[in-house]
């Protein structure tokens, strides 16, 4: 069975990492550099939100450290 769409991502892949010789540092040096010119483009995040608790006691222990 073969899946045209995973093909294709596997050919992208390729394309992407020869671009580079496969230096994996290169590649992430890269794509930081695009990060950093897309900075205005919203970046979806997982991570879970904080309770409104724990953001007073981050604010109250950086209020403290200053």
């Amino acid at each position: 069975m073969s899946d045209l769409i995973i093909e294709e991502l596997h050919q992208v892949r390729e394309q992407f990492a020869a671009r580079f010789n496969y230096d994996v540092a290169a590649m992430v040096a890269f794509l930081r550099e695009q990060q950093q010119k897309e900075k205005d483009h919203p970046v979806v995040s997982f991570a879970q939100p904080r309770s409104e608790a724990e953001e007073l006691a981050t604010d109250a222990t950086q209020k403290h450290a200053a």
